[in-house]
């Protein structure tokens, strides 16, 4: 499956999705949005209002989804180029990055994250940070005090 086609088929879940490029001052602009797919072009057509200054440059495209409790993670990116063309912004993908969607990859993600903290460590010869688990339950417990004191 085409990067463009993986996108077009993840959009159908998501109302909207923000985009991120560069503004001609080289920082990062990002604007959400509701892409529009255009199979002929291989783009999406994309809403960028001209008072924030955005260049053609590399851009990420990125959906996500969560409940009120961030529970419910579902998410995908892409990554590609915004174009100005003479009917407006245009998100040009060039892949498509899978995100989070359901309890199996939210297991991978963190495996992986934890895998990839350990080589980032040993390759730099650093060891974990000692983490003070004594003093953070303190502070859980005091909090959950106040709570329950509360009228």
């Amino acid at each position: 499956m085409t990067a463009w086609r993986a996108i077009a088929q993840g959009l159908r879940r998501y109302d909207s999705a923000v985009i991120t490029a560069r503004g001609r001052d080289g920082y990062p602009v990002s604007v959400r949005c509701v892409p529009v797919p255009d199979e002929r072009t291989g783009t999406f057509a994309v809403s960028m209002p001209d008072s924030l200054g955005v260049e053609f440059s590399p851009a990420w495209l990125l959906c996500h989804f969560h409940d009120e409790k961030f529970w419910s993670l579902r998410s995908f990116g892409a990554r590609g180029f915004l174009e100005h063309t003479d009917v407006g912004w245009h998100f040009r993908p060039t892949s498509f990055v899978a995100g989070m969607g359901g309890i199996v990859a939210s297991i991978r993600l963190f495996i992986g994250g934890r895998q990839r903290a350990q080589r980032y460590l040993e390759a730099r010869g650093l060891n974990p940070p000692e983490i003070p688990w004594e003093r953070l339950n303190a502070i859980k417990h005091e909090v959950k005090a106040q709570l329950r004191s509360r009228p």
